[in-house]
């Protein structure tokens, strides 16, 4: 995860748990990722956006960070200043933010 921006996230998490970091597989695909925790390998550190399919599936469960572990983090779509946006591209992002915002994270515990 380290060159992916929730790499920053873990490590400040794996530090306040006292995890050690000798001891992890790092992966930066996803579904590697799922598959390997449905396989039984571990636990996966991802968003709920990441586990969102298989936990509806029930192939996984999701279990979120107390919000004292961690800090939320955003989604961003990021274009050059002097490019304009498509119609088709807003209202695409529109979607998105709305389905996005319409996810309910299942609260565990």
């Amino acid at each position: 995860a380290a060159p992916l921006i929730v790499g920053e996230h873990a490590k400040v998490l794996y530090q306040r748990q006292h995890i050690d970091v000798k001891r992890l597989t790092h992966c930066n695909d996803v579904r590697t990722l799922r598959g390997l925790v449905r396989a039984g390998a571990g636990v996966g550190l991802m968003s709920w956006l990441d586990a969102a399919p298989d936990v509806a599936d029930g192939r996984l469960a999701f279990v979120p960070f107390r919000r004292h572990l961690t800090k939320p983090m955003t989604l961003a779509l990021c274009v050059a200043p002097q490019r304009q946006l498509s119609r088709s591209a807003l209202l695409t992002i529109q979607a998105l933010a709305a389905k996005i915002d319409a996810m309910v994270v299942p609260v565990v515990g």
